[in-house]
């Protein structure tokens, strides 16, 4: 780690002038720009710095004298600048471990720990994870993830590559160790990636090989990245990194270190992960008998019009006993605990992404008889009260 003594602060002016050292033209750093915009609109008068140029290094701030500084430290340059500037500066990437600076980032592990959580789920018992060598946040991705897997006895595959590929090397070349990699994985497989374009890589990968996503590999990525996700075919499942409102602590943070109500060191401030916004990437349910997995996929496509067990046995020409019976040990609880959380996945989606609705409209959604039994359920399965409170019943 590199560490030099930082300057005395400047005085804070009338109109704070604040550099912005990321690309304004990445997605997810964009979301983080709107986050930061949007704490800057409602309690503040600062003017924004950028460079000319579409991605600005923070070690390019060398010598600016400025107020404050949101930016990513990825390397030891950009450490050495950010000490020796007279004002705060923020960090927003998780490229590296604990660098002495003020930081506010996605929670990485918690992140890996939902997409296990959402492929055991899926009812899959083999895993893998496709990762970026030597940077902290897919490290605390994989550690997420495999936590949580190895506790219930399940083992993970790992394949960890370089972050960038050498400058002119072939996509067919750098393509053939992560299709050796899924040709030696044992099907069906839930597979976590550690951002949406390595995902994209895994399910081009698997149409090379002759492996079906989701159905042999259900593939889950990490950004969100809608673009990216729409591109897929199938489309791609991925986790909501929370950009908006890492960007929107990042400024809180700056703004109390420039107003002197926070003094260095400060501690990291981390953001929890958004929902898992499901697309057909996971769609499979990784269930062998035939008649449980005829119900299992029944529950996914008909839960939210309140289907109930009676129904989804006659579907499949069974007694609801019979089918109870057999999903034992099968399934993450009861065949009811199992389709009311697909009702709960999806309440939480539309609670967590706000507006105007009414309880019982989001129970309607969910498939619910009313807000009342939503409420119920929502208790039992541990949703805090806060988070339904904003919704208006």
């Amino acid at each position: 780690m590199t560490t030099v003594k930082r300057l005395p602060m400047r005085r804070r002016s009338a109109q704070p002038l604040v550099a912005l050292a990321f690309s304004l033209a990445l997605p997810h750093l964009a979301r983080v720009l709107r986050g930061i915009l949007k704490y800057a609109r409602q309690h503040t008068r600062w003017r924004f710095a950028t460079s000319e140029r579409s991605y600005c290094h923070l070690a390019e701030l060398a010598g600016w004298d400025g107020d404050g500084v949101i930016g990513l430290v990825v390397n030891s340059r950009d450490i050495t600048v950010a000490n020796t500037l007279n004002c705060p500066v923020v960090n927003c990437s998780g490229s590296l471990a604990a660098v002495n600076l003020p930081r506010v980032r996605p929670d990485y592990f918690a992140a890996g720990t939902l997409a296990a959580e959402h492929l055991l789920d899926r009812c899959f018992r083999r895993f893998a994870f496709y990762g970026i060598q030597d940077l902290f946040y897919s490290q605390q991705l994989k550690a997420g993830f495999v936590e949580r897997l190895s506790a219930l006895g399940f083992p993970v595959s790992v394949l960890e590559t370089a972050m960038t590929a050498h400058r002119g090397q072939p996509w067919r070349a750098r393509r053939e160790r992560l299709e050796k990699w899924l040709q030696q994985l044992q099907t069906p497989v839930g597979l976590f990636c550690a951002e949406d374009m390595r995902a994209a890589a895994v399910i081009e990968a698997c149409h090379w090989v002759g492996l079906r996503v989701p159905h042999d590999v259900a593939v889950i990525g990490y950004d969100n990245d809608e673009t990216i996700c729409e591109l897929c075919d199938p489309p791609l499942t991925s986790i909501d990194r929370r950009d908006e409102e890492v960007g929107f602590a990042a400024a809180r943070l700056l703004d109390a270190l420039m107003a002197g109500r926070e003094k260095l060191p400060v501690r990291e401030v981390v953001v929890a992960p958004g929902p898992v916004h499901w697309r057909a990437s996971t769609s499979a349910v990784s269930v062998e008998h035939p008649v449980l997995r005829k119900a299992v996929g029944f529950m996914h496509q008909h839960y939210a019009r309140g289907v109930g067990l009676e129904e989804v046995a006659a579907h499949c020409g069974c007694s609801r006993r019979w089918l109870e019976l057999r999903a034992r040990g099968v399934l993450p609880g009861t065949l009811l605990d199992y389709l009311n959380d697909l009702r709960v996945r999806k309440a939480r989606v539309l609670l967590a992404a706000g507006g105007d609705l009414l309880l019982k409209d989001v129970a309607w959604e969910c498939g619910f008889s009313s807000a009342k039994h939503l409420m119920a359920v929502l208790r039992r399965h541990g949703v805090a009260k806060r988070r339904t409170a904003r919704v208006r019943s």
